[in-house]
């Protein structure tokens, strides 16, 4: 019975009175407690916290497509705009799967205004956007590729950026 309860209680979508009624079917919020922070059950928890962690055979390719989705995604892969300032924002179900990634936000603000009679005149909808830090993503790359290495703090110096960019382009001068 403590297992099932634990074993509730780690997947964090219930109370520890919850998972103590599922089990035991009655409701008893001081023993769900006094059970939830047992050293029992907390070591349950952890040791199948690790287990679960290493079942998730995470690779490095899928650690460097999530840092290429931040990396590598613009706000325009989600919206447009014209010159006379329509926005159109694109539809979830068109979005690749890295842009979806790479979103940390969206916001939707209604607002609506109406006449000194009570009559609703219009509505405006605004919708706010925020993407994930581009420079993190971009920064954990470029030292996975040693582009450049970690020297203190946030400072980076460069490593063999420059010698690829030359390499490429056959050039041996300074490129700024």
């Amino acid at each position: 019975m403590q297992k099932k309860f634990a074993e509730l209680l780690l997947t964090k979508k219930y109370t520890a009175n919850e998972c103590w009624n599922q089990v035991f079917k009655r409701s008893s919020p001081q023993q769900a407690y006094l059970l939830s922070i047992s050293n029992q059950v907390k070591q349950y928890i952890e040791n199948r916290k690790d287990e679960i962690i290493l079942s998730k055979d995470v690779t490095n390719a899928e650690v460097l497509d999530e840092f290429k989705a931040l990396a590598f995604s613009s706000l325009t892969d989600v919206i447009t705009w014209t010159e006379d300032g329509n926005v159109k924002i694109r539809a979830s179900s068109d979005l690749d799967i890295s842009v979806k990634k790479a979103i940390k936000k969206i916001k939707h603000y209604k607002r609506d205004y109406y006449d000194k009679d009570g009559k609703l005149k219009h509505t405006d909808n605004n919708i706010e956007i925020e993407m994930h830090d581009k420079q993190v993503g971009l920064d954990k790359l470029g030292l996975y590729l040693r582009m450049w290495e970690k020297k203190q703090g946030d400072t980076y110096i460069v490593n063999n950026f420059l010698q690829q960019i030359q390499n490429k382009y056959g050039t041996s001068e300074t490129v700024e």
